[in-house]
């Protein structure tokens, strides 16, 4: 549905691309967040994310399911944002995550930071902001 948010987790060795300094001196999130697998990864090379609702449908608490030690943190954006960018997006579940789905198409990372400012929905232990006014500041989950 269009209106399913769709998790993309930051993984903490991705950090260095994925939070990088603003022009106020703080930091902000990279666009590189939102660039799809390499064909390596996935042969169809398209953006993991974590479908909220079959977290939910699972008994699962997509706060605490999608933040671990192994990531710092989780941007959402609904499916409207994928699609509206003529961008395809699907179930895809693996054997470790039941939750996990893809966008596939021509994706356009930096096209996609407009909406996840205005649409985005900032999980877990950081929020961050790619507003060059406000800052990137640590918070509890």
């Amino acid at each position: 549905m269009n209106e399913d948010l769709l998790i993309r987790r930051i993984s903490k060795t991705a950090a260095k691309e994925s939070v990088v300094p603003a022009k106020s001196g703080g930091k902000r999130l990279s666009s590189a967040i939102l660039t799809a697998s390499s064909k390596e990864q996935d042969p169809y090379e398209g953006l993991s994310v974590d479908i909220e609702a079959v977290a939910l449908e699972l008994g699962l608490n997509p706060k605490k399911f999608m933040i671990t030690d192994e990531f710092l943190g989780a941007v959402g954006l609904s499916a409207k944002c994928f699609r509206n960018e003529t961008l395809l997006v699907g179930y895809d579940p693996q054997p470790d995550n039941e939750c996990h789905g893809q966008v596939w198409g021509k994706l356009r990372p930096k096209r996609l930071m407009n909406p996840l400012i205005f649409a985005g929905t900032h999980i877990g232990q950081t929020s961050w902001t790619n507003d060059v006014d406000r800052e990137f500041h640590p918070s509890e989950a």
